[in-house]
Order: structure tokens, then C-alpha cells, then sequence
């Protein structure tokens, strides 16, 4: 699953006929599955940022685990959620042709999509 050559190599597909046309490895992903991949990391970012910034302005984290994490410092959150971001990108980038990948990529969009709209929603609210 995981090579030198995850995410640098070449192997973008199978390269023959009589290969599996699913549930197989690539090293190297593009198009709208990428870009939906990289929108979902910007999300966890933006929803990281706005949380401390709402949280500076008197908010509470409703998620108890990233609670804990913030009890611990903010860099223990940040950690936290840049290590999520991370993994959660190399695992969905290397299991591209994997029937429950798109599906999870549009479900992870959708929700943190919204988290963040709420989250300016919040912001606006805070400011105004």
C-alpha cells in the first residue's frame, strides 16, 4: 500500500487490460478526486483556525477529544488535526480505485464544507 514511491511514483492506473480495474494501489492521483482531496485538507485547516479563533472569543469546542487536545496547548490541537489531515490524505490518495473512496472523499467534503460555513456563520456572528 504505502512505497517510496506513494504520492512521487508514476503508477497511475493499472497498466494492463487483464489487471483489476478496482481495488488496486496508485502512487500518483490528479484530477477532481485530487482537488477534492486537497479541498477537504484546506477545510480541516480552516476549521482548526476558526475554532481558535472563535474559542479566543469566548466559544467552547463541542468535539470532546479535540477539547482534550486543546486542554493539553494549542499545539497539541493543532497536531492533532494536521495529523488527521495528513494520514486521512495519504490513506484516501493511495486507495483512489477502491469502491468506498469517492464516496467517503464526498461525504468528508460535505461535512467539513459545512463545518466551515458554520463556522463563518459563527465568525460573523461573533463580529457583528
Amino acid at each position: 500500500m504505502l512505497s517510496r514511491y506513494t504520492l512521487v511514483g508514476r503508477r497511475r492506473r493499472n497498466r494492463r487490460e487483464t489487471d483489476p480495474q478496482s481495488h488496486y494501489y496508485i502512487d500518483w492521483i490528479q484530477g477532481p478526486y485530487l482537488w477534492a482531496l486537497v479541498a477537504v485538507v484546506a477545510f480541516i485547516a480552516a476549521d482548526a483556525l476558526s475554532t481558535l479563533h472563535i474559542i479566543s472569543k469566548g466559544g467552547s469546542e463541542a468535539n470532546p477529544l479535540m477539547r482534550w487536545m486543546l486542554d493539553r496547548g494549542t499545539l497539541w490541537f493543532l497536531g492533532a488535526k494536521a495529523l488527521t489531515a495528513l494520514v486521512g490524505f495519504l490513506l484516501l490518495a493511495v486507495h483512489r480505485f477502491f469502491p468506498i473512496s469517492r464516496p467517503l472523499v464526498a461525504l468528508l467534503f460535505l461535512a467539513y464544507g459545512a463545518l466551515v460555513l458554520y463556522h463563518v456563520y459563527l465568525l460573523f456572528k461573533i463580529h457583528a
